[in-house]
């Protein structure tokens, strides 16, 4: 069943892409350009949205490279940071979609709204 954020589903699929046997590096532009590159910020909860605007700005050093160029010259920190972006993004965004509150996971911190 399909939650109320389009992006849900585009998240979760580049959550996918994040694993495997590439390289990080690669893995990140992969899940980038086939599940993200086309997102709009206006299809995540209002509380993500700034959020997502600058991981994009940071995937395409706000939209004047393409994403392989500026993921290639990031730092090994840098690439491992952005995939993190993603999945707390995705976590944040399931976390929105959810009816009513519920407790955070276990081992997991409380995310922020800033």
């Amino acid at each position: 069943m399909a939650g109320p954020y389009p992006a849900e589903e585009k998240f979760h699929e580049a959550l996918r892409a994040l694993v495997g046997a590439a390289s990080q590096r690669k893995r990140l532009e992969n899940a980038y350009l086939d599940h993200l590159n086309d997102l709009q910020a206006a299809e995540l909860p209002a509380s993500q949205q700034a959020k997502f605007v600058r991981l994009r700005d940071t995937l395409t050093h706000g939209e004047q490279l393409d994403p392989e160029i500026a993921i290639e010259a990031m730092s090994d920190d840098e690439v491992a940071e952005a995939v993190r972006q993603i999945l707390a993004l995705y976590d944040e965004i399931m976390d929105a979609a959810r009816p009513g509150p519920f407790p955070s996971r276990p081992g997991r911190a409380q995310s922020s709204t800033a």
